[in-house]
């Protein structure tokens, strides 16, 4: 009888090698707009959870079929969000909680929504729907934790967490770093 060491040895690489094919395939990376820190000298692609740094800058979160990505970001105060819609369906962002909308600022969607616009810039509600390719910024001056949704969709849920002063970035995928 032969040593079947070897053998076994190779079949446990081997399951091991499809369940990691597997689980790849079943979580797919999701491509989202580089991050930057002006105080690095390189740009990062963020994965999961987003952080900016400095005031003034901006962060963009994409909006697909599958909700939006990423859907927890950390930003400084002054920083604006840009919402892209790159699903098939339209998007129109707003402050938690559905349907009224009065997180952010207090007033509910018939007070800061007239005629399909937001009565200020204070107003965290894009108060419209766009269709797929379109976008909606909004620049948060406010430190808090802020859920949002999508309004026609409100099961697509995220939160902006506002910092004051400049945030600390983290959850990087330095695998993304280009050379």
């Amino acid at each position: 009888m032969q040593n079947k060491t070897p053998l076994v040895a190779g079949a446990v690489v081997l399951i091991i090698l499809v369940a990691l094919a597997v689980y790849l395939s079943s979580h797919p990376k999701t491509a989202i707009a580089p991050v930057s820190d002006e105080n690095a000298s390189t740009s990062a692609m963020a994965t999961g959870n987003a952080t900016v740094g400095a005031s003034g800058q901006s962060q963009v979160i994409s909006y697909t079929n599958n909700g939006f990505s990423p859907a927890t970001v950390t930003i400084a105060e002054g920083t604006t969000v840009t919402w892209s819609n790159n699903s098939s369906r339209q998007m129109w962002v707003a402050s938690g909680n559905h349907p009224s909308h009065t997180v952010y600022d207090g007033t509910s969607t018939n007070q800061h929504c007239v005629s399909g616009a937001p009565t200020s810039a204070t107003v965290f509600d894009e108060c419209a729907a766009i269709p797929s390719g379109g976008s909606y910024s909004f620049t948060f001056t406010k430190v808090g934790s802020w859920p949002y949704h999508n309004h026609i969709h409100a099961s697509d849920m995220g939160t902006v967490v506002v910092t004051a002063g400049q945030s600390v970035q983290t959850n990087i995928n330095v695998n993304a770093i280009p050379n």
